[in-house]
């Protein structure tokens, strides 16, 4: 799907490039620096200050990111882009349709071609397609080795340089000038597609909303009975499922809730006064006890009271005992008066 989008989209683009007025500047105008890779070599052309163009003749790639750190040194404090020109020998050009295919198919045809008509691995080569240029009435494709041009990319980055753009000069039989921009290679930056897209992707935005609308509501006429039946089929199994998901859900969550209570009454309370009765020592007595759910709170008299708080966190039935009150000293009677607060640990088996 996302194929069909994508070549509904190109197409469009390149029918409303062909209708509205072109925006290029004219002549081709080269960046700051020109690398032309030919047969010989590389030839590096740069501009020099109030005199022509100066080449430079690189034989081996090895040596081509030091010549470019050295005319970076010189163009200081501004680093001037570059601009690759491959010359025919260096590439070859390969035809598949007479006519303008869509991207998603010239590509997928194009790695067919090379594995099935040539004698390069798909791995071992760039693939330019040439269908969606602009200038080509049909659709082909351009084959150029890795091992050739990668090497020149990376001495370009070694260099601290940027590719502004990558150029395949005419065929060897024309021998015209630059024919292809390619920027499959290096992709442009952000705002120049932008800038160069905007209209026509406009343009393609609206025409291509309009025939999504009404190819929609035709598609939605034609399908509306069958599909609302099976909507409702759908939505009938879909809402059985959810009502026993909430039935189950539920039942669990009252069964969790039957545990909970169990869990908490699960300590009788003959048991509790059972284990206070061993616990407190015979000098202190108790005036008053209240037991909800989980929690104990008790009331009385002692010789020490502060003594039974280590007595009572040493229960294994017990956790947690405090002081609900502050400890009062009452006149005319031996011991003091406390109100202590604890919670029942009750045992899960």
């Amino acid at each position: 799907m996302r194929d069909r989008i994508t070549d509904v989209y190109d197409w469009l683009g390149e029918e409303l490039r062909d209708i509205l007025p072109s925006r290029d500047g004219g002549e081709y105008k080269p960046a700051g620096v020109t690398l032309q890779l030919g047969r010989q070599g590389i030839v590096i052309e740069f501009p020099v200050s109030g005199k022509d163009d100066k080449s430079i003749l690189v034989s081996d790639v090895s040596e081509l990111a030091n010549v470019l750190r050295d005319l970076c040194s010189r163009s200081k404090p501004t680093k001037p882009d570059v601009a690759i020109i491959v010359s025919p020998e260096r590439y070859l050009k390969r035809q598949i349709s007479p006519l303008r295919l869509p991207k998603s198919r010239l590509e997928a045809m194009a790695k067919l071609d090379v594995q099935a008509s040539t004698p390069f691995a798909i791995n071992d080569v760039h693939l330019v397609c040439t269908g969606h240029d602009g200038k080509s009435d049909g659709s082909g494709y351009l084959i150029v080795k890795k091992a050739f041009f990668d090497p020149v990319l990376a001495a370009v980055s070694e260099a601290g340089l940027a590719v502004r753009e990558i150029r395949f000069s005419g065929d060897a039989a024309s021998g015209g000038p630059a024919t292809y921009a390619e920027s499959a290679l290096v992709p442009p930056s952000l705002w120049k597609k932008l800038r160069r897209r905007m209209p026509a992707v406009a343009a393609a935005l609206i025409t291509t909303a309009v025939a999504l609308t009404m190819g929609h509501a035709y598609w939605r006429y034609r399908q509306a009975g069958n599909e609302l039946d099976q909507q409702i089929s759908v939505a009938r199994t879909e809402a059985l499922a959810v009502r026993k998901l909430i039935a189950e859900r539920n039942r669990k969550i009252d069964q969790i809730s039957e545990v909970r209570k169990q869990k908490q009454s699960s300590v009788p309370v003959a048991v509790i006064l059972e284990e206070m009765s061993r616990v407190i020592p015979d000098s202190a007595w108790l005036s008053d006890i209240q037991i909800g759910g989980d929690t104990i709170s008790f009331t009385g008299m002692a010789a020490s009271a502060a003594s039974l708080i280590p007595a009572l966190d040493q229960s294994p039935l017990f956790k947690a005992p405090t002081f609900k009150a502050p400890v009062v000293r009452v006149s005319n009677q031996d011991g003091e008066r406390f109100t202590i607060t604890m919670e029942v640990e009750a045992s899960d088996g």
